[in-house]
């Protein structure tokens, strides 16, 4: 799919779609299963399917947003609403996650999250910590593009390669 639009005016799409939505979704559009995001969880991610959201209006229509199925959980992103982006280099993700979970493990976004579920929050917390440790010893969580490894995700059961 190479348009954004089909039979309708370029005018009514620019009232419900704006400047910067469409070149995001122009980018969108030419990507294909195999290709690897970064998607909301900030770790790399390898398309499966996508999925775009169009609006009927009249004879016409026009895409609004694209949703990706992802690996490794087979999980959905939305471009619009996850904030999917190009991928990140294995340095960057890690070090994007180690600045995130340092600044997570400080503050009492864990203990708000979690509310009085003691065992769900130190569980939550031994995770990240242990994430941390790898990292600050020279380790890694993901592998060479920058996606998660089985062993550090949060969701092992449902991890498909």
């Amino acid at each position: 799919m190479t348009k954004l639009y089909h039979k309708v005016s370029r005018f009514l799409v620019r009232r419900r779609v704006n400047r910067r939505r469409e070149k995001i979704l122009k980018w969108a559009m030419t990507l294909q299963p195999g290709d690897i995001i970064n998607d909301c969880t900030s770790f790399n991610v390898r398309i499966l399917d996508i999925d775009y959201d169009i609006r009927q209006t009249g004879r016409g229509w026009y895409i609004v947003n694209v949703d990706f199925k992802v690996t490794p959980y087979g999980g959905w992103c939305s471009l619009i609403h996850c904030g999917v982006i190009p991928a990140w280099s294995r340095e960057k993700v890690e070090r994007e996650w180690l600045a995130w979970a340092e600044q997570t493990l400080k503050g009492e976004y864990l203990a708000e999250w979690y509310g009085s579920d003691k065992a769900a929050f130190d569980a939550e917390r031994e995770r990240i910590s242990k994430k941390v440790d790898v990292l600050k010893n020279g380790g890694h969580i993901t592998n060479e593009l920058g996606m998660i490894l089985k062993e550090y995700c949060s969701y092992p059961e449902s991890y498909k390669e």
